[in-house]
């Protein structure tokens, strides 16, 4: 299935998969976070619940872990050894790209949050849920354990992997492939560690990706032959999750499902980049996914959730799937102004904020 690194294959299927991949995150806060079976029924409300919990409670599950994938891989993909003075410099690196965007995306939507009440209190408004979690909660509670831009959990979670990233390199240079026994068994059997930070999808995936690194393996090497069968024990295990929806089976086949379903994205991945237009404009994108991913919570879906449901039209099964799929268009469109905003006239703070993630550099062929 892997092979030895030797073009930069990989790379291309990997970057043109981020923004899919952010869409899929925006789609994951279209809907609660409470998971409900679904009817294989033809009426819209059960076409609705089965489109919004297919790709929002399950599909959408691979997204984060194929973040952690590819962290993993890249942090290790050009370490030879990773002695003090690599690592040193590795943690130097992640500073900037992981720390420092983690607590000012945190401060600043605890500044916005202030902000946007004492505007709504002073036109007599009502302050809202955020703002009093602000005030019932610790410091720790809002940069660490929450975050308080909980899908920053991701960021906190990879800022730990990068500290632990000595362990993960003494465990694959002297037990080979057979160290992944060690993260892949917690991550099947369910067992979490319950610190924050320290999630088994973190280090199953980062994990994975490390060892794919330090052995300089191809990843696009996965998408490369097999495709359909690839896809059919995607839809398989997809099929399981969804039907076990609700039940204590459902963790299981859904951590299942996860691997699988990154191979069918990194195969998706892989027809994409044969599309000359479809590559350059995701390439174009993938530069504003991190900015989206801190951004899109700070309001900007909650009252796009607001709006629509005060329309009678989406009280309805037609307007519930109108709705779904509106929503996150308009939530990506709305960032990615913000983001050509913040890139014209705050180039210095954007890059601050983002770590100093640059645009692609797309080279016509």
């Amino acid at each position: 299935m892997f092979k030895k690194l030797t073009v930069n294959a990989s790379f291309d299927v990997i970057e043109v998969l981020r923004f899919p991949l952010m869409i899929l995150v925006v789609f994951i806060h279209v809907i609660p976070s409470e998971i409900h079976p679904v009817k294989l029924n033809f009426d819209l409300n059960s076409i609705y619940s089965l489109s919004s919990e297919l790709i929002s409670h399950h599909i959408g599950r691979i997204a984060v872990p194929c973040f952690f994938l590819f962290s993993g891989y890249f942090f290790f993909l050009k370490i030879e050894a990773l002695d003090r003075r690599v690592y040193t410099t590795q943690m130097e690196k992640r500073l900037y790209t992981l720390l420092i965007p983690y607590l000012l995306w945190n401060l600043l939507f605890v500044i916005v949050v202030l902000l946007k009440n004492y505007i709504f209190t002073e036109l007599g408004r009502s302050s809202d849920e955020m703002y009093s979690q602000i005030y019932s909660s610790s410091f720790y509670d809002i940069f660490w354990r929450g975050p308080f831009v909980f899908p920053l959990w991701y960021l906190r979670d990879l800022i730990c992997m990068a500290i632990l990233s000595p362990g993960f390199y003494l465990l694959f240079k002297y037990t080979k492939g057979f160290g992944l026994l060690f993260i892949v068994l917690p991550y099947l059997l369910v067992w979490e560690p319950n610190i924050p930070g320290l999630s088994s999808t973190a280090f199953m995936f980062f994990g994975i990706g490390a060892f794919a690194g330090q052995n300089q393996l191809d990843l696009g090497a996965i998408a490369h032959n097999h495709k359909i069968q690839k896809f059919l024990i995607a839809a398989l295990f997809l099929g399981l999750a969804t039907y076990y929806a609700v039940t204590p089976y459902y963790e299981f086949y859904i951590r299942l499902f996860i691997p699988f379903g990154i191979v069918a994205a990194l195969c998706i991945g892989d027809l994409l980049v044969n599309h000359k237009l479809i590559k350059i404009s995701l390439l174009r994108l993938s530069s504003s996914v991190f900015f989206i991913y801190a951004i899109h919570e700070m309001y900007i879906i909650n009252w796009l959730k607001g709006g629509f449901s005060k329309l009678q039209l989406f009280s309805t099964g037609w307007g519930k799937l109108i709705a779904y799929f509106t929503i996150p268009v308009l939530c990506l469109l709305i960032c990615l102004c913000f983001y050509k905003l913040a890139k014209m006239f705050l180039p210095g703070l954007l890059a601050i904020l983002t770590g100093g993630r640059k645009t692609i550099k797309v080279i016509k062929e």
